[in-house]
């Protein structure tokens, strides 16, 4: 090149903001950049090489020059969430998905350091089995592993586990970056224990002639509490020809609430025997069946009332001119 000629370079980058990122050398045409580049803010320049005189007049080009930035692996896996939450059901068959747990690398898509392997780094508690659960390296679905029976709600010493999750770049090699979030993962309750009396006889009194809630009845049922596979409902299935009971739910405490609705009559029955039936709202798993302890029985007693002497009608006859009394 002529020593009266310079080289002049434009574009984004150069004389347009953002300006300063590449420069040249004027007498040389050698192209520096002036900065650190960022891939994950610009990925492409497009500039232009010119040369022109002294006076600025335009002598030869201008030329494309496209710079691309090679991506550098300066970006960590990052989770939406720090904490993420699933539900799997008691019981559930191994490999059930509980979820999915998906991180984001900003870095180039088309290299290794975009590419993600996910592990559980640790599970909590560790009981009964420390790998309970499994996630998929590529996809990141976390699936069951732990036996069908053991997954059982009433017997886990929780019914929440954590894990710890870690996604790592450069497909999982030592060298990659990590990013960690957190999995809660909760064993819901399925409708696998029937409710049970807890005593097969009740006894209770009551006044001829009252009405009124004349004794409790209570069971125990293991499934979770406040859910249709815990609340009970109570069924009066013999004994009470005449409809002079009902039984309903108390909501507070599951108890079943007997009561007298017609007054019992001492002088026709002193002694009522009721069977009482017990069910839940939801319906019992398959391999699950209501046994004797779901039927209690209920001996009501009435109590004597003085209900004081009822005197006959006065009866008034005249015979032969003659008045009885």
């Amino acid at each position: 090149m002529k020593e009266d000629h310079i080289f002049r370079l434009t574009g984004k980058g150069a004389d347009q903001d953002p300006k300063g990122v590449f420069s040249i050398n004027k007498l040389t045409g050698e192209v520096a950049v002036s900065r650190a580049l960022d891939r994950e803010a610009i990925a492409f320049y497009h500039l232009q090489v010119s040369t022109t005189d002294m006076t600025g007049r335009l002598v030869e080009g201008p030329v494309d020059l496209d710079v691309f930035v090679i991506d550098q692996n300066d970006n960590r896996p990052i989770f939406r969430e720090t904490r993420y939450s699933g539900e799997v059901l008691e019981g559930s068959p191994t490999g059930t998905t509980v979820m999915t747990m998906t991180a984001f690398d900003a870095d180039d898509p088309n290299t290794d350091n975009a590419v993600l392997r996910y592990i559980i780094l640790r599970q909590s508690p560790e009981k009964p089995s420390p790998n309970m659960f499994y996630i998929d390296p590529e996809r990141g679905d976390i699936v069951t592993v732990i036996s069908p029976s053991l997954l059982d709600r009433e017997t886990l010493p929780t019914t929440q586990y954590e894990l710890e999750i870690v996604a790592k770049d450069m497909a999982g090699s030592e060298v990659g970056l990590t990013g960690t979030a957190t999995a809660t993962i909760t064993i819901t309750d399925r409708n696998d224990h029937a409710p049970e009396f807890t005593h097969s006889l009740f006894q209770a009194s009551v006044d001829e002639g009252s009405k009124g809630i004349v004794v409790n009845l209570t069971v125990d049922d293991r499934d979770d509490p406040a859910t249709g596979a815990w609340r009970a409902i109570y069924s009066i299935i013999n004994g009470d020809p005449y409809h002079n009971f009902a039984i309903h739910t108390n909501p507070d405490n599951n108890e079943g609430m007997l009561s007298v609705v017609k007054p019992l009559d001492y002088e026709s029955n002193v002694f009522h025997t009721l069977l009482i039936k017990v069910e839940n709202e939801d319906p019992l798993v398959p391999d699950v069946m209501y046994g004797p302890s779901s039927t209690a029985t209920v001996y009501v007693t009435v109590e004597d009332v003085n209900e004081g002497p009822v005197f006959s009608p006065i009866l008034w006859w005249s015979l032969s001119g003659r008045t009885f009394l």
